[in-house]
């Protein structure tokens, strides 16, 4: 027990160390963070799109921003952190939004900051992390007391962040509950639709080029930020209207096939979930879905193989039968092949994980290189 004790009182010294020294670094470059509004975005999945739909919408409307997000499966560090906002202060930007994962709160590369505004996109469960360490770590975060904050009425985490002491708060999603309400959502090919109602009284038509129930989601947390913060929403649709792409979040993949090629980064069970959704909502024929196994639960594997026609599974570690739908295969090229060779006109491939969106040495990703490669022999 005595030993129990002080390993906790260690954790908690080595804590406050790594605290008091970020402040330090901080200070080193102006505390930057006290000086511009800090917009952070966080979250398990979403948190990339809903900053730049943030970021654009500012811009459309003539604020001045800063973006800063993190390259795929990296932390951002203090001193990157500290630089991005010292910048930002000596360029009198009004807005410094930072896409912050739950590695970087833990190392407080926020240093003495101070938080305008805190978006929490969602809490699900992944291979690195439980909901209730990313929950700890938002806490953490939340310790500084933004002036506004922005939840996810539909996820579970709107609950268990209730109680975080914020000036102002406001909760988006389908549900009725939530203070900005979605409804009448449509998803077409190229793009998705939907009505928002704000407070019960401010109605909005939005629409955006990006694809699914998610970017539907990462649209809306982005408008009630805005709307939160005392910004204008009334010109929010030609704001959305210009974030027209953003690779590996369903992203269409140009290719001379009958059958349509969507490419999405779907790091986790949740991710997946959502794509498969729209996918399903949209395929005119058969859904054939390519994933990695490491990514994801047994129970997610399971449910996707029920819904879509055919399901391949990258399984390098702890490989499996197949079963059903499921088709294990150790290759990521050997997947690609089998997905391809039983693809027929009008059916949709979804090719979902980060094996298949790893940039290449020529700056392409792994699945754009691979579908040429197939298309070639």
């Amino acid at each position: 027990m005595k030993q129990q004790q002080g390993t906790g009182v260690s954790h908690r010294m080595k804590d406050s160390i790594k605290k008091r020294q970020t402040q330090l670094i901080s200070k080193r470059y102006g505390n930057p963070g006290q000086s511009v509004k800090v917009v952070v975005v966080v979250g398990t999945n979403g948190k990339t799109t809903t900053a730049r739909y943030l970021n654009e919408m500012l811009l459309n409307d003539e604020q001045s921003t800063a973006l800063l997000v993190p390259d795929e499966d990296t932390s951002l560090g203090i001193k990157r952190t500290q630089l991005f906002l010292r910048d930002a202060k000596k360029n009198n930007v009004k807005y410094a939004i930072i896409v912050l994962g739950f590695d970087d709160i833990r190392g407080y590369s926020l240093g003495s900051s101070l938080l305008e505004t805190v978006i929490v996109t969602n809490i699900s469960e992944t291979r690195h992390a439980t909901i209730v360490e990313q929950l700890e770590s938002l806490k953490q975060l939340l310790e500084t007391t933004p002036r506004y904050m922005v939840l996810n009425h539909d996820d579970e985490s709107c609950d268990e962040l209730g109680d975080v002491q914020a000036a102002s708060k406001m909760s988006y999603g389908v549900h009725a509950d939530a203070e900005a309400h979605i409804d009448d959502v449509k998803l077409y090919k190229k793009g998705s639709e939907l009505k928002l109602v704000i407070d019960h009284q401010t109605k909005l038509r939005l629409a955006t080029y990006l694809v699914g129930e998610a970017n539907v989601l990462n649209l809306t947390s982005a408008v009630t930020a805005l709307y939160i913060m005392g910004e204008s929403i009334l010109t929010v649709d030609e704001g959305a209207a210009r974030l027209e792409e953003a690779p590996t979040n369903y992203e269409y993949i140009t290719a001379p096939t009958p059958y349509r090629v969507v490419l999405d980064a779907a790091p986790n069970d949740a991710a997946l979930q959502q794509v498969v959704a729209t996918t399903l909502a949209l395929a005119p024929r058969r859904t054939i879905v390519a994933v990695q196994a490491d990514s994801l639960s047994e129970a997610c594997i399971e449910e996707v193989s029920e819904k879509v026609d055919r399901l391949i599974v990258i399984d390098v570690n702890d490989f499996k039968p197949n079963r059903g739908t499921v088709e294990r295969i150790v290759s990521p090229d050997a997947a690609v092949k089998l997905a391809l060779r039983a693809a027929r006109q009008d059916d949709v491939v979804v090719f979902a994980g980060s094996t298949f969106t790893t940039l290449q040495k020529d700056g392409r990703s792994y699945i754009h290189n691979a579908i040429d490669t197939f298309l070639q022999d």
